[in-house]
């Protein structure tokens, strides 16, 4: 509505009337042609290899997993150039670096280069390390259009600049427009469309954004309630809309807005079923049904169906017993004295943060609050780890470290108090089936090593990849994959069970090996608490099924692909990995790891949290 407002009432200038098309940074006829349409540019911090000039060029495309085609491109490039790829950079040629850095082309090799390959990368989503810089585009100034786009004008406003106002702001610029006596019929119509549209937003708290803020810079709850939005903009009646923990990642103050327009859309004649842990939500619902008593194979039962003071009164409810239990206020207890060693952020701007100075003390549980919006992941993730990064990338001795990527101005010191660092970010585990819960949690290659040492391996000669679906323990007929597909058209496949090894990945003679009459694949069928059962004489799995089943995780099977976890589950599985990093002095940043968790879940997570404070 906005750019359809623009094209009725915009002023075009010096340049012939302006199409809808020119007016969109998605369309060749709209997008600045040097940024094409991002608003910024990206540079590539080459220092990390000058500072590495020690190196051979095979061995500086090693320190960046993203760069082994380059890598194995470099014979072609060493003929080409006559280089000597057993010698340093420091002692090959300019031509040779500057070639090895920015690129080359000629009849024998077409040598991208270091900084263009992975400026082509970012723009496929595939790198975004801290060697590249974003800086405004120098053409458009981060206006995204062309110049033909930005001239066209209401006032003196152009259509980037009224995207870059907050939604506050460009609700009161257009309802003045409406109110306007020189704006025409047709642009009131539209003016007022929007407006609407606007309140939508403004009414469930995002008021504070912009037209042209980046969706993969919300967070979690902002994103929620832009879903919500859309939603709230329909006209239908006698639907039924389905939320999958929609309060997930909001403040109190927020989940209360999100509520009160659930429940307009229930006033409209919808009917809404959301899934959600939250004790507000549980509180205002009509209608309750209550799964369990526990995960897994140890749930599916429906225990309570009614209202809310109904489903405190369940003697068998998992959830009734932890919502009696919060006035008991089973919470850490604050660790007292002070600390000297800090860590403190300086100059931190990214996003909408105010060139502020942050320290957090060190040995401590630390939180990070505040109402969606207002800067938690602004701080975390996009100043203070990829500061961290940097400075353990670098491996600098130093107590600073500057930032050179979305943060760059930033400061940060105190690192070399810390070990290292582990991010449990809200990204899933592994997309590919064939990570699995035994092979994230590394749990599979000690599982793998009893197998090896089992008298019929030795026999044979077996090794710990004989006992791996990923590679000479697959079935030869599926590639491990347990399934083949079919094709029953050009675009169309029919996946079944492999005929094979039924479903089972593993090659026969592999199945052939037992351990306490057991073959692997039986093992990855066991869910972690039979596994712990069955393991009891193994010490190394043992260690990590226990912090499995600690994290409330023991339902879940060994074999289970990753990408089938939800997403409290997956953050309970990063979490562990993270946890099996500890080196002491190590900081753990944990984006919001209650996600997706029951009251009892959090209970657990809490005792984990003490264990590693009292480290």
């Amino acid at each position: 509505y906005l750019r359809l407002l623009y094209l009725t009432e915009g002023e075009t200038g010096e340049f012939s009337p302006v199409e809808s098309r020119q007016l969109s940074f998605n369309s060749p006829a709209g997008k600045c042609q040097k940024c094409s349409g991002m608003g910024y540019v990206v540079d590539v911090d080459l220092d990390l290899f000058q500072q590495n000039s020690h190196m051979t060029l095979p061995d500086l495309c090693a320190l960046i997993p993203e760069c082994k085609p380059l890598k194995n491109q470099l014979s072609f490039f060493a003929e080409a150039l006559h280089a000597d790829l057993s010698q340093p950079l420091s002692r090959q040629p300019a031509l040779v670096v500057d070639s090895f850095l920015n690129g080359m082309q000629s009849q024998k090799s077409n040598f991208r280069g270091i900084g263009p390959y992975l400026v082509k990368l970012n723009s496929e989503d595939k790198y975004s390390g801290t060697l590249l810089h974003k800086r405004i585009c120098p053409e458009c100034k981060g206006d995204r259009l062309n110049k033909a786009g930005r001239s066209i004008k209401i006032g003196s406003v152009s259509l980037p600049e009224a995207s870059q106002y907050s939604i506050n702001c460009l609700h009161d610029f257009i309802e003045k427009l409406v109110e306007g006596s020189t704006t025409t019929e047709l642009g009131k119509n539209i003016g007022k469309l929007l407006i609407e549209q606007l309140n939508d937003l403004i009414r469930i708290g995002l008021g504070y954004l912009n037209l042209y803020r980046p969706i993969p810079s919300l967070s979690g709850g902002e994103y929620q309630r832009l879903k919500l939005a859309a939603l709230l903009q329909g006209t239908m009646e006698d639907m039924v809309i389905i939320a999958d923990e929609p309060l997930t990642g909001l403040h109190p103050t927020e989940k209360m807005q999100v509520l009160k327009q659930m429940r307009l859309l229930c006033e409209r004649g919808n009917t809404v079923i959301i899934i959600e842990h939250n004790i507000e939500a549980m509180e205002r619902a009509d209608y309750i049904i209550d799964f369990g008593p526990f995960g897994g194979r140890r749930g599916g039962n429906i225990l309570y169906e009614g209202s809310f003071s109904g489903l405190l009164l369940c003697d068998q409810s998992i959830t009734a017993q932890y919502i009696n239990k919060i006035s008991e206020k089973s919470q850490l207890q604050m660790i007292q004295g002070n600390t000297a060693e800090r860590l403190l952020i300086k100059n931190a701007h990214a996003n909408n943060l105010k060139n502020i100075d942050v320290s957090i003390p060190l040995h401590k549980l630390v939180g990070i609050t505040g109402v969606s919006g207002s800067g938690k992941s602004s701080l975390i993730a996009k100043t203070l780890v990829p500061l961290l990064e940097k400075y353990f990338l670098n491996g600098q001795a130093e107590n600073t470290c500057q930032a050179e990527d979305t943060c760059q101005g930033a400061e940060l010191y105190g690192a070399c108090y810390l070990a290292g660092y582990a991010y449990v970010s809200q990204y899933p585990v592994g997309r590919n089936n064939r990570s699995t819960v035994a092979t994230y949690t590394g749990v599979l290659q000690h599982v793998q090593a009893v197998f090896a040492k089992q008298d019929q391996a030795k026999e044979y000669h077996y090794q710990l990849k004989d006992f791996s679906f990923h590679s000479a323990g697959a079935c030869k007929c599926c590639g491990g994959t347990g399934s083949i597909q079919t094709a029953v058209s050009e675009e169309a496949f029919m996946e079944s069970k492999c005929p094979e090894c039924n479903g089972s990945r593993y090659d026969r003679k592999i199945l052939q090996i037992k351990y306490k009459d057991r073959n692997i694949a039986e093992i990855m069928g066991m869910t972690i608490d039979e596994a712990m059962e069955f393991f009891d004489a193994e010490k190394k799995i043992q260690a990590v099924l226990c912090e499995l089943e600690a994290l409330g995780l023991g339902y879940l099977t060994l074999g289970q692909p990753t990408p089938t976890l939800s997403g409290g589950e997956a953050q309970r599985i990063k979490l562990l990995k993270a946890l099996s990093q500890d080196k002491g002095n190590m900081l753990y940043l944990l984006d919001e790891p209650t996600i997706g968790l029951g009251l009892y879940d959090i209970y657990n997570l809490n005792m984990i949290l003490k264990r590693l404070i009292d480290k």
